[in-house]
């Protein structure tokens, strides 16, 4: 399975099967990417139908505020906050693995 990472939060949006994003540092940094504008971007992934596609990312910066930002998002489920930190990287990742 081939997979592209969007991280880059000006990026127009694409529903594509194969195309995955992460919640890149640059965006759950609240010194670069203000919560509003995290807010924002993660709605349009929602609305945009890729909550199947959009995985944690915990490397480069503070992971406690990583997790913060993600988990302040009020208008994502339980299942959809589940879905991006661990439930699309386990399904990706298990799934490229068969695939070798």
């Amino acid at each position: 399975m081939a997979a592209i990472f969007i991280t880059r939060k000006q990026w127009p949006l694409c529903v594509i099967i194969n195309i995955f994003t992460q919640t890149s540092p640059f965006l759950t940094n609240p010194d670069i990417t203000t919560p509003d504008r995290f807010q924002e971007i993660m709605k349009s992934y929602i609305n945009a139908g890729l909550e199947d596609q959009i995985m944690f990312g915990s490397d480069n910066w503070d992971i406690v505020k990583s997790i913060a930002s993600v988990s302040a998002l009020d208008f994502l489920t339980d299942e959809q906050r589940d879905k991006i930190f661990y439930k699309n990287a386990e399904r990706f990742f298990v799934k490229s693995a068969t695939e070798r």
